[in-house]
């Protein structure tokens, strides 16, 4: 993940904290997982994002702390979710059917769905 902002500071201890709800928290808590920040410069940060794999997809809010003090005022929602299966996946339309016209256009459409089968709400997957 690459975060934007400004006044990163080189070697300041960056934290990068997930808590789980739509909420902003002052101060991390039982709900939040913390994963170190690495500095680029002083308006970029990265980090991996963490492993939610046993909580399933929801959203959560993302701050970020420097130096063990408090956590930023300011925040950005941030939304995980399970991987795509193909085997879950629905593809329909005309472009599936086994007899295709030659040069005439044709479309299907790919539902995308995950191990739950709910539908992918996102792309790049």
């Amino acid at each position: 993940m690459t975060i934007t902002g400004q006044g990163f500071v080189d070697g300041a201890g960056l934290m990068v904290w997930f808590t789980a709800g739509t909420t902003p928290v002052s101060e991390n808590g039982r709900n939040s997982i913390g994963k170190p920040g690495t500095y680029v410069n002083d308006t970029t940060i990265t980090c991996e994002t963490p492993d939610f794999t046993q909580m399933g997809r929801f959203e959560c809010v993302v701050q970020v702390q420097q130096s063990s003090n408090d956590l930023s005022t300011t925040w950005q929602k941030y939304s995980f979710f399970m991987n795509t299966r193909a085997a879950k996946s629905l593809c329909y339309g005309t472009g599936v059917l086994e007899n295709q016209s030659v040069g005439d256009a044709s479309t299907f459409v790919i539902q995308a769905r995950n191990d739950n089968c709910e539908n992918r709400t996102s792309g790049r997957d």
